[in-house]
């Protein structure tokens, strides 16, 4: 340990260190699976019925769409390097086992803070190129919640100065590791 160093600041630092790009690591046994079940996304920003809620109370057999979040891919690594980088808030305790999960929610909420886009979070997608996924909406709340065109842009435009990973994305549909 170095002569300055904290055993918490060596903790985040190994932490730092420790979290591959997703294109690092060996292909996952699921990745064929994963694969399929994001062959039912839409590919443009409009989403076509079958993902929309339909609250229609005349019907009898309602089925709640799967639930779809429309933003950006990212990686564990991109959220540490911008926490790093950003000099963000330190976990209180490194040692604990949800340090990862508190620095990604000091970029979520820096990100919210700087594009004033307070509905922006992270969550994990079921996909195989990224850890994470940043997103703008979610199916569900999207007809609502929506941004007129310019203010998309200025948001998405803030999100990609902050982050540059995301500069040579476009924003798509991811399904949750979990149905919400």
């Amino acid at each position: 340990m170095a002569a300055n160093a904290s055993p918490s600041t060596e903790f985040l630092e190994e932490l730092y260190a420790s979290y591959p790009r997703p294109r690092d690591r060996q292909p996952s046994p699921y990745a064929v699976k994963v694969q399929k079940a994001n062959e039912c996304l839409p590919t443009t920003k409009e989403l076509p019925p079958e993902f929309q809620l339909d609250k229609d109370p005349l019907r009898r057999t309602f089925t709640k769409p799967k639930r779809l979040f429309y933003g950006f891919g990212l990686d564990y690594a991109d959220c540490i390097q911008y926490h790093k980088e950003q000099q963000l808030p330190r976990p209180p305790s490194a040692k604990r086992p949800f340090s990862l999960t508190e620095i990604i929610h000091h970029v979520a909420d820096r990100l919210r803070v700087l594009s004033d886009f307070h509905e922006l979070d992270i969550f994990a997608p079921y996909a195989t190129e990224y850890d994470l996924m940043l997103y703008l909406y979610d199916s569900y709340t999207f007809k609502f919640r929506e941004l007129t065109d310019k203010d998309e842009e200025e948001v998405i435009r803030i999100l990609k100065e902050e982050l540059p990973y995301l500069k040579g994305q476009t924003p798509r549909w991811f399904l949750p590791i979990v149905q919400l």
